[in-house]
């Protein structure tokens, strides 16, 4: 099925909205969670944050990330990431904020109180605390970008060749265990790790994700 898509590094939002391709399609928004829910939970906590909600109840938080999460789903039929448009995360931002709005004007009354840990009723500490909160969710969101970059190497090459640089570069152990391991000389597992550096190297390299790894 995988070939039926372009060999972009927009294949995953690609495959978001092809529903008439089943399970192609299920595998696709799987991944898609598991990779942005993380970025999407601290968006949505700053956009309340930055309405003057502190301290919003959990059930609220799940009720906006289930509401975006249908939003998205129901989106994609029409919708086409073009990322010379701009960043996907903005697209995914603005969705968030505009899910948080309704659910604050449908809100009965106002959470009054402060931020874990900072004093909400000082200027100085509720900036301090949007300014955290953006950091984490800007770290959130290139922790997803980087995961969806990877996910698509991991898709480009043999299992075998994937697993070598997963051990050796992302869990940092030795080569020799490596070898040992796997069953194969320096020079495989050398030639295994050119491989993925040098497919996500050009991944990184196109529009799509020079616009979202981008500071």
């Amino acid at each position: 099925m995988a070939s039926a898509y372009p060999d972009t590094p927009a294949t995953l939002l690609e495959k978001l909205a092809h529903r008439e391709l089943e399970a192609p399609w299920h595998e696709a928004w799987q991944t898609f969670t598991d990779l942005y829910l993380p970025a999407i939970r601290w968006s949505v906590l700053r956009s309340f944050a930055r309405c003057n909600w502190h301290r919003t109840p959990d059930h609220m938080v799940e009720d906006v990330i289930s509401d975006v999460v249908v939003a998205l789903v129901r989106g994609q039929e029409k919708f086409h990431y073009n990322p010379e448009e701009g960043r996907f995360r903005n697209y995914i931002k603005q969705l968030v904020h505009w899910k948080v709005i309704d659910r604050i004007k449908s809100h009965p009354g106002r959470i009054e109180a402060g931020m874990d840990g900072l004093d909400a009723h000082t200027d100085e500490s509720v900036e301090n605390g949007l300014e955290s909160l953006a950091r984490r969710e800007d770290e959130a969101w290139e922790a997803s970008t980087l995961g969806l970059l990877l996910e698509e190497v991991r898709r480009r090459v043999s299992p075998q060749t994937y697993m070598v640089f997963e051990m050796t570069k992302l869990q940092n152990r030795p080569a020799e265990d490596v070898m040992e391991e796997m069953g194969m000389t320096r020079s495989a597992v050398d030639n295994a790790n050119h491989r993925v550096m040098k497919a996500l190297s050009r991944l990184a390299s196109t529009t799509a994700f020079k616009r979202e790894l981008m500071s």
